[in-house]
């Protein structure tokens, strides 16, 4: 059994138990990740998985660099494409 998306009039064939992200929308969201993920040294670790992200992030002893910094942070992954990414709350 195959399913089929598309986007941009472009038709993907995709065969059943295989992850229905768009490879091509998967590198064009990574060229972006790593021209800054590497700029957040707060940053312990960070996972994409299509359009859910997994990551540490190490607080600043400062919290209100700490909340800046995270603010940025999130203003810079929402800032490419058409994609809005929602944060839970920091634990």
């Amino acid at each position: 059994m195959h399913h089929h998306a598309s986007q941009n009039l472009q038709v993907w064939h995709i065969c059943l138990g295989t992850a229905m992200g768009n490879p091509p929308a998967q590198l064009y969201f990574l060229i972006h990740e790593l021209n800054f993920v590497h700029t957040y040294p707060q940053l312990c670790h960070y996972v994409r998985y299509l359009d859910d992200i997994f990551l540490i992030w190490n607080p600043d002893p400062n919290p209100i660099k700490d909340e800046s910094d995270w603010a940025k942070f999130q203003r810079c992954i929402n800032a490419f494409g058409d994609l809005c990414w929602n944060f839970d709350k920091r634990a």
